[in-house]
């Protein structure tokens, strides 16, 4: 089961706007978790926060979060890798060009 299907399957219909955004963190750091983002992974960020109904703007609160989160993991063996860097610039990207439906 892919990201998307596996964040929405687990939120409630009737969740709170903060509830949705809590969710799309938790599928973030989910994809992160081993220490990349890949294309097909980015897809699916950005499909679930659209089914999650949750803009561009409330999405790019999170970016501050993530990045740092994702900054220290990468700092523990006090060396940046070419990988890590490439998953840091990943994450700028996801959030810098998230636009809403029209």
């Amino acid at each position: 089961m892919d990201i998307t299907n596996r964040l929405l399957v687990t939120i409630p219909a009737a969740a709170t706007p903060e509830e949705r955004l809590n969710h799309l963190r938790q599928a973030i750091f989910a994809a992160l978790e081993d220490g990349t983002l890949t294309v097909a992974e980015l897809q699916a960020l950005r499909e679930a926060r659209v089914a999650l109904g949750i803009s561009a703007l409330q999405a790019r609160t999170l970016r501050a979060e993530v990045y740092h989160a994702a900054l220290l993991r990468a700092q523990e063996d006090d060396r940046l890798s070419s990988e890590e860097l490439e998953t840091l610039n990943q994450i700028l990207l996801f959030f810098n060009t998230l636009r809403d439906e029209r």
